[in-house]
Parts: structure tokens; C-alpha cells; sequence
């Protein structure tokens, strides 16, 4: 079932149950539990707070009929859940993303939870960053854009070859340290660090600097500051 916000609304006035496992919601029903900024009203005492579009209570009558999360012997955590559609900001595909009854009555539904930017075996994360960095440039921000699982892959796998490509140039801490840097993604591969001077009684005393590349490469110079 498609619910709409003319659906929601009824269910609002009626006060029963809305969500079954399996249902999908539209944009402004998304927009109502998730986004609404908060609005005010009237309080039993004569003052005004500021509250929720939809009120907890509201959401956990919504949800009566959507099972929490269960635990069995056999199986992992399952918890039934309600879906939202989009099209993928890079192949143009539709994909489904779920919202389950926790998040509903919490309000802790991030689209940005569905965008796992991360490159496993990162030692030192700085490939991370950087690729979270270049997403938001190439889609836009991570918290309002959708990609599907499989473009996200690509993307990762097409930008560790970039940013190795890149790395392996012998004048990479020349260019990390020129203007020409500057506003650049893969300024995100590299990583200014203190040393330290270890004296006998164990106190360590900042000896330097030195810029450490995602690579595992180091350099170091007296001159830098």
C-alpha cells in the first residue's frame, strides 16, 4: 500500500493503526514524520511549546501494528518495516530504502544512513574523508542525495583508482603544499602530524611537523612550520 499524506492525515484524525510491514510512503509523508520543523502549540497551563508535527503519541498509535525488533535462537534481528522509493542520483534507477517502527517513533530516519561512504582497511583514514569530500562534489551532499548500493561501490572502486594514480607521483607533497591544492579533494589524502621527542623520564616534548599521506608516506622537512 501507497501511503499518502490525504492517508496519513485520516489515520491522524481516527487515531488508529496506519503502518503494515511492507507498505511504502510517499515524499510528504516522508516530509512529515521525518523533516517538519517543529510548530507551536497550545499547552494545558495557557503557554505554547514548541512540538513536533506529528506527536510521539501519534506516531506510536501510527505504528501499532508494526512489530518491534525480535530476537530468536535461530535467527538474527528482524524487525518488520515500511519502505520509501527513490531513483538513484547516478544510474537513474528506482531502489527501495526501509524505515523501521524504532525510527518512526523516534524521529531517526537519515537518508545519509543509507549512504555508506568508507573504504575498508583505510590504516590511517584519510581515503575515507577524501571520497566523502569528492561524493559531495559529484552528487551533492550525502544527507539529501540517494545512490544505490552498487553505484556507491563503483564510485569507491573508481576513486581509490584516482587517488592512487595520484599517490604515487613523486611531487604529490609539493602540490598538497602550492595553492593549487587549494578547494581540491585530494588535499583530503594527506594529514599534517606532530612529532614528539621522548625525553628519559618519559615526557615528550613536540619536536615537529610532518605530512603523512594516505599511502603511508611521510615527509618531512625543518623548513615546514
Amino acid at each position: 500500500m501507497l501511503i499518502t499524506r490525504d492517508i496519513l492525515n485520516k489515520a491522524l484524525e481516527d487515531k488508529m493503526p496506519l503502518f503494515h510491514d511492507g507498505d511504502y510512503i510517499d515524499d510528504d509523508v516522508l516530509y512529515d514524520l521525518f523533516y517538519a520543523q517543529p510548530i507551536l502549540k497550545d499547552l494545558p497551563n495557557g503557554k505554547k511549546a514548541l512540538r513536533t508535527l506529528i506527536a510521539k503519541s501519534d506516531r506510536n498509535i501510527l505504528c501499532a501494528e508494526l512489530k518491534e525488533r525480535t530476537k530468536s535462537l535461530k535467527k538474527e534481528f528482524e524487525f518488520e518495516k515500511i519502505y520509501y522509493r527513490v531513483k538513484c542520483k547516478s544510474c537513474g534507477k528506482n531502489f527501495s530504502i526501509y524505515i523501521t517502527k524504532s525510527q518512526i517513533i523516534n524521529r531517526r530516519f537519515k537518508i545519509s544512513n543509507h549512504v555508506n561512504i568508507s573504504v575498508h582497511h583505510d590504516r590511517y583514514y584519510l581515503f575515507t574523508p577524501a571520497f566523502k569530500e569528492l561524493y559531495s562534489i559529484k552528487f551533492g551532499n550525502s544527507y539529501n542525495m540517494y545512490v544505490c548500493e552498487s553505484c556507491i561501490d563503483k564510485f569507491i572502486s573508481d576513486s581509490m583508482q584516482k587517488a592512487v594514480d595520484f599517490l604515487e607521483k613523486k611531487d604529490k607533497f609539493d602540490w598538497f603544499l602550492s595553492e593549487e591544492s587549494l578547494g581540491d579533494w585530494k588535499r583530503e589524502l594527506f594529514r599534517i602530524e606532530t612529532t614528539y621527542f621522548k625525553l628519559e623520564n618519559g615526557v615528550k616534548i613536540e619536536d615537529g611537523k610532518e605530512i603523512r599521506a594516505a599511502n603511508g608516506e611521510i615527509w618531512t622537512d625543518e623548513k615546514y612550520p
